[in-house]
């Protein structure tokens, strides 16, 4: 039961992933008041490639931190596509693979340095309207309440309604060992169950992450669904029988709407194909532009200019997609996925359409 009376802050972040993380950095440097809550202790694992790509990158340098700095972190020069037993290799400038344990601590201890109230370990509900804020639930052991004029919903892809047929999964391990690529090397493998990554981290543990189809686990052990990933793109068994980490089963999309007071922000905005080593960038990017807006309807909540503010959301967000949901129809077609890397291999500078170099343009709220 709570009792005493709420605290109040301006803005709100459910969730500190690195949308969650950016948005509250850049809302803070900006001025403003801010809590953030994470249902997790951190540092804490988490299924991901954790390859950054030239966006990624300058989103990290804008918010002031330098992944390659990162305990683990390795550069990464080039990646391997293969399908089908067909394969290609494209430079990917300025890239490094870190572990998502350390590149998400970090973050929330910058969010913290930078002013944010950051509360890990605290699971946090939506609460109801009260005199223009919307409430929050918190519970850390201890249940409280803040009253927030606008809150940002960073809580990651919605899960899979059951029997969704589009329903993935995410798997990961980490571990040391001799199989996979080496140093400043990715591998992507795709298949007709998903797609297999491998990057080493600068320690010498592989890591490998995966996103596969919720219905190819039926049955089946996570080793043997990478495994039969693995052998139909050409690239020897893992044979790694336990110690994979999953994810319940999560839909191919986000897009969860606006409600009265609340915004959502990263894979809860709106999902990308992480196949094209973007998901993170993406996810930085998302929580620094959608600051403005927050600060904007912080001050004036006017239901007219938030409709327009998601479509045009929507819009920038259907764009993003639109090339990395086309990769992923190409990965999912044995035969296009041959012709796609035949192309790669014979006019390599088509692969900057795969792994864009091209930065974003940030700018402070």
């Amino acid at each position: 039961m709570i009792t005493s009376a709420p605290a109040k802050v301006q803005i709100a972040v459910v969730g500190g992933g690195p949308a969650g993380a950016a948005v509250a950095i850049e809302l803070a440097r900006g001025g403003a008041d801010v809590l953030l809550a994470e249902r997790r202790s951190f540092p804490r694992p988490k299924v991901c490639g954790g390859c950054l790509g030239p966006r990624a990158m300058a989103c990290l340098e804008y918010l002031g931190l330098d992944a390659r700095r990162l305990d683990g972190a390795a550069p990464v020069e080039r990646v391997r596509v293969a399908a089908s037993g067909s394969t290609a290799t494209l430079p990917v400038p300025a890239g490094v693979a870190v572990d998502r344990a350390a590149l998400d601590h970090a973050l929330l201890d910058l969010a913290a340095t930078c002013g944010v109230d950051v509360r890990t370990n605290t699971r946090a509900e939506l609460g109801d309207l009260v005199d223009g804020r919307r409430g929050v639930l918190l519970n850390d052991g201890v249940s409280s309440r803040v009253e927030a004029r606008v809150v940002l919903r960073a809580t990651g892809l919605p899960p899979a309604a059951p029997g969704a047929t589009d329903a993935r999964v995410g798997l990961g391990s980490t571990r040391h060992s001799a199989a996979g690529p080496a140093t400043s090397t990715v591998w992507m493998a795709t298949g007709a169950a998903g797609y297999v990554g491998m990057a080493r981290f600068g320690d010498g543990r592989l890591n490998v992450a995966a996103s596969v189809r919720a219905a190819a686990l039926s049955g089946r052990e996570p080793g043997d669904v990478i495994d039969q990933i693995l052998g139909e793109a050409g690239i020897d068994p893992l044979g790694w029988r336990d110690g994979w980490t999953g994810t319940r089963p999560l839909r191919a999309s986000g897009l969860q709407q606006v409600e009265e007071r609340v915004l959502p922000v990263g894979d809860a905005a709106g999902f990308w194909e992480p196949f094209t080593g973007e998901g993170i960038g993406w996810s930085l990017e998302g929580g620094i532009v959608i600051a403005p807006a927050a600060v904007r309807f912080a001050a004036e909540w006017d239901p007219i200019a938030v409709e327009r503010w998601a479509r045009d959301q929507q819009r920038w967000i259907r764009g993003l997609q639109s090339r990395s949901r086309a990769v992923a129809a190409i990965t999912e077609r044995p035969r296009a996925a041959r012709l796609a890397l035949g192309i790669l291999r014979r006019v390599p500078a088509a692969g900057h359409w795969l792994i864009p170099d091209s930065l974003p343009a940030l700018g402070r709220a």
